[in-house]
């Protein structure tokens, strides 16, 4: 009696649905008792009792985000986000509940185009840093931020009234992939500090009201906000454009695309259009295709820019050109139209040959392909952005082979080596023209022609060359130099000075004759060549065909022999001349006679008199030597389609092999230097027939009467010359008349045919007879009579009975 029982009861605020924030509740108690000790049927109701009301408090979190721009310092937030800029977020969490929130948790969902700047984060509880705090967040996802309790980290409890403030911050590493992202953030909290189980092992009725699952959350467990989220604008409008300023080929205007020549330098734009505030890493490559250089580069931007540049290349650098600038700061002053850096580099088509420089196609479009890349800018990811190529045409030239052809007509042969043209090297002359055609897409210029002649054709010969370029006429000394063959066997070289466009051809026409001391039946070519012509006007590529055209020809000769003719007389007498014209060779040959001898043999009959010689008109030096009847006639050289002729002169010899009738033919052959074994050279005159007069006297007097003292006596000889097949004129015939005693000559009456001719008188017909002579004065043409008349005079020296005689001779 008098004694009290104490009970004390521990219970747990559910963690039911009912249970919120500002429910009341409280706890009622009734006992009973028995008045007997263990006898139930005794018992009776004791007291009851209520406690007072109860309230259910809870924390209550709320959340929200901002974002300002760490760098560059002073940037507005309502300016986008460019690479390599800095963010710092603020998460900002008030305690607006009635208790105090336990274990907060924080998970940031991080765009993919930011990364966390690492040990960047703080935390701070009405202003004061929370200690122990654990600035770096566990990141389950590789995106999702998480600091607090998932991060292993209690130290953010936040009492009623006061809020958690954290900050983070983050680095914009692309900022191309999107226009805009948004990062939110969401908070979950627990009831109670730590976890607090009633029983551990006895999970009913359960545990602390967290925010399970945020943010999607189960009733009861419903502590969580969020998102917490703000926006950042991005732009990225950063890119490369690479074209081409300008190139050297001025001729040509071409743009689309420039077309340059090999050995023109191309000038390249590559223009960075860079935003405002700082570009990081900047790194430009410039892929110079194979066959071009670099020559050298300048950068063009305006005083907003600053950057320090390191690497970059060198003139004469090939492949792959580098440009590292590291950071580009372009200054912000809202003027759009200086935010381009221009790197203009000046590259040059080499003129190597393939590999170091382009091959010998006449077109080779080279694509050059640069890319710009930098923090957040990758140009295989933004390729439309950062890269860029800009294409020229290298367009070269392309002669053909030289050809070369006789314009010739009526020739015998093709001209080739297995059919030359048979020419006569005395008359014939080669009309060649040698021709190249610029089959490329550029000009050819400094072309250079070249004519090897053979040491047959005769450099002194050739006419003026005609030359053309397409169908104009090229003046020596302005647009060609031209060199003739500095000697036999030499090399007209032609070296143009204007360009021949493509289309157009070189043609150089001339004509040349032969040398006439050439052997027979030699082969020869000359050979044209076009050893080099260049790309440009000056230090070019060179181009240098090794390919020859020839023209084939040959002197074929077929060895001629002597052609002799009797000039005078086919008949003649003793002690007449004869001669014989003596032509070497008969007909002109194809090639010189070196050492040219004639052996003539002449007949018994004739006597060697003389020889004199022309060769093509012109008389020559003979040396004439003689051995019997044999003549050895040198004449030297006679040059190819020339002749000498020989003009032979003999005597009819007063011997006994020279008689009437007798026939005589003479025979000449001649000799050279390497006369082929076994020709025919010789050749023989016409017949020529030895004749003789024949001269009968017939003596007549009028009157015939026995003559008296004082009587005139008119005495005619008839000198009768016979005629025949072997009988000639008698020339020069002598008379001879001797008178007897007592007759004497009456000067004055002589007469020979018609003419008077007086005779030369010896005697005076007293005291010696008289003798009247005509001294070879007389000539009786063949079948004809020379009548001689004259009177003499009886003397009276006389007697009678004498006979009067007269007797003549001739």
């Amino acid at each position: 009696a008098n004694g009290q029982a104490k009970i004390a009861i521990t219970v747990e605020l559910v963690n039911s649905a009912a249970n919120q924030s500002s429910v009341t509740f409280n706890n009622s108690a009734s006992y009973t008792y028995n008045r007997a000790n263990g006898v139930d049927s005794t018992q009776v109701t004791g007291g009851a009792g209520t406690t007072a009301n109860m309230t259910v408090v809870e924390p209550d979190l709320t959340a929200s985000k901002t974002v300002r721009f760490v760098l560059p310092a002073g940037k507005l937030i309502t300016d986008p986000a460019m690479v390599g800029d800095v963010l710092e977020y603020k998460i900002t969490t008030p305690n607006s509940g009635t208790s105090t929130a336990f274990d907060a948790n924080i998970s940031d969902i991080l765009p993919a185009n930011v990364a966390l700047v690492a040990g960047s984060a703080t935390a701070s509880i009405n202003g004061v840093a929370v200690s122990g705090f654990v600035a770096n967040p566990y990141t389950s996802s590789g995106t999702t931020l998480v600091w607090g309790r998932g991060n292993d980290d209690g130290s953010l409890d936040i009492p009623v009234g006061q809020s958690l403030v954290l900050t983070y911050q983050v680095t914009m590493m692309d900022a191309s992939s999107v226009n805009s992202f948004t990062n939110s953030a969401y908070v979950d909290w627990t009831s109670l500090d730590e976890d607090y189980p009633i029983d551990i092992y006895n999970l009913a009725p359960g545990r602390e009201r967290t925010g399970a699952g945020c943010p999607s959350t189960t009733l009861p467990n419903d502590y969580c906000t969020g998102p917490a989220s703000v926006t950042v604008m991005t732009v990225d409008n950063t890119s490369i454009v690479k074209s081409v300023n300008a190139d050297s080929y001025l001729e040509d205007a071409s743009t689309s695309p420039h077309i340059v020549r090999v050995g023109d330098t191309v000038t390249y734009d590559l223009t960075l259009n860079l935003q405002e505030y700082t570009t990081r890493n900047v790194v430009v490559e410039d892929v110079l295709p194979a066959g071009m250089a670099l020559e050298s580069f300048t950068i063009i931007g305006g005083t907003n820019f600053s950057y320090t540049l390191g690497s970059q290349p060198v003139a004469g650098a090939t492949g792959t050109l580098t440009w590292g600038f590291g950071d580009i700061v372009n200054t912000p002053d809202g003027i759009a139209t200086n935010d381009a850096l221009v790197i203009r580099a000046v590259a040059k088509v080499v003129t190597n040959a393939p590999t170091a420089g382009v091959g010998y196609t006449t077109s080779i479009l080279l694509e050059n392909q640069a890319k710009l890349s930098y923090a957040g800018g990758d140009p295989a990811a933004y390729p439309a952005r950062l890269m860029t190529a800009a294409p020229v045409d290298v367009r070269q030239p392309q002669m053909s082979t030289i050809s070369k052809v006789d314009r010739g007509t009526g020739r015998f042969g093709a001209g080739t080596t297995v059919d030359p043209y048979q020419v006569n090297i005395a008359s014939d002359v080669m009309q060649f023209q040698l021709t190249s055609c610029n089959n490329g897409l550029a000009p050819a210029y400094n072309i250079q022609l070249s004519d090897l002649l053979a040491s047959q054709l005769n450099e002194a010969s050739i006419t003026t060359p005609v030359v053309t370029v397409g169908t104009t006429a090229l003046t020596a000394g302005t647009d060609y130099t031209y060199t003739p063959p500095a000697g036999r066997g030499g090399t007209m070289n032609f070296l143009f000075n204007m360009p021949v466009d493509p289309g157009q051809c070189v043609t150089v026409d001339y004509n040349i004759g032969f040398h006439s001391g050439l052997a027979a039946d030699q082969t020869w070519s000359n050979q044209a060549r076009l050893p080099q012509y260049e790309s440009l006007p000056s230090n070019g590529r060179i181009y240098a065909p090794t390919d020859l055209a020839q023209v084939w020809m040959t002197n074929k000769v077929t060895v001629q022999p002597v052609s002799k003719t009797l000039t005078s007389a086919a008949e003649a007498t003793i002690g007449e001349t004869v001669t014989y014209r003596i032509a070497v060779p008969g007909m002109p040959m194809n090639t010189e006679l070196a050492n040219a001898v004639v052996s003539d043999t002449l007949h018994a009959a004739l006597e060697y008199v003389s020889a004199t010689a022309t060769l093509n008109g012109a008389p020559i030096t003979i040396t004439t030597s003689q051995s019997g009847q044999t003549l050895t006639l040198s004449l030297g050289t006679i040059p190819a389609g020339q002749q000498a002729v020989i003009t032979l002169t003999t005597r009819v010899a007063n011997n006994d092999q020279a008689n009437a009738g007798t026939i005589v033919r003479n025979t000449a052959s001649y000799t050279y230097t390497n006369v082929p074994a076994g020709a025919e050279t010789s050749g023989s005159s016409g017949p020529l027939t030895i004749v003789e007069p024949s001269v009968a006297v017939v003596k007549s007097v009028s009157p015939t009467a026995p003559a008296s003292a004082g009587d005139i006596l008119h005495y005619t000889v008839t000198l009768n010359a016979a005629s025949g097949a072997n009988l000639s004129n008698a020339f020069d015939a002598g008379l001879v008349d001797t008178l007897s005693l007592g007759l004497a000559y009456v000067a004055g009456t002589a007469r020979v045919g018609s003419a008077a001719v007086e005779p030369t008188v010896a005697g005076d017909g007293i005291s010696s007879p008289q003798t009247l002579t005509w001294a070879g004065t007389i000539d009786i043409p063949e079948g004809t009579s020379v009548p001689v008349t004259y009177d003499v005079r009886v003397l009276a020296t006389g007697v009678a009975g004498q006979t009067l005689t007269n007797s003549v001779t001739a």
